[in-house]
């Protein structure tokens, strides 16, 4: 339930008003609800995720770049 002051009710953690949500398990929960609870990408070196920022812009380019091939090759 969003509250006028653009925060969440949450009645499962004892802290029942937050302003950001995490998604755990299936559940969308205040981050205190789960005791050390980090998304993946949490657990990545900064370095990492730079390098995995930058090879995603490469393979998108490459898969456009693709995509116009195959187009071309189907008409």
């Amino acid at each position: 339930m969003v509250r006028e002051d653009n925060g969440f009710l949450n009645a499962q953690t004892p802290r029942n008003f937050c302003r950001k949500l995490y998604m755990i398990s299936t559940y969308f929960l205040h981050p205190t609800a789960f005791k050390g609870a980090m998304y993946e990408k949490q657990t990545y070196s900064k370095n990492l995720r730079d390098e995995l920022r930058v090879f995603q812009r490469e393979f998108d380019k490459v898969s456009c770049v693709y995509l116009r091939v195959v187009r071309n090759l189907n008409a």
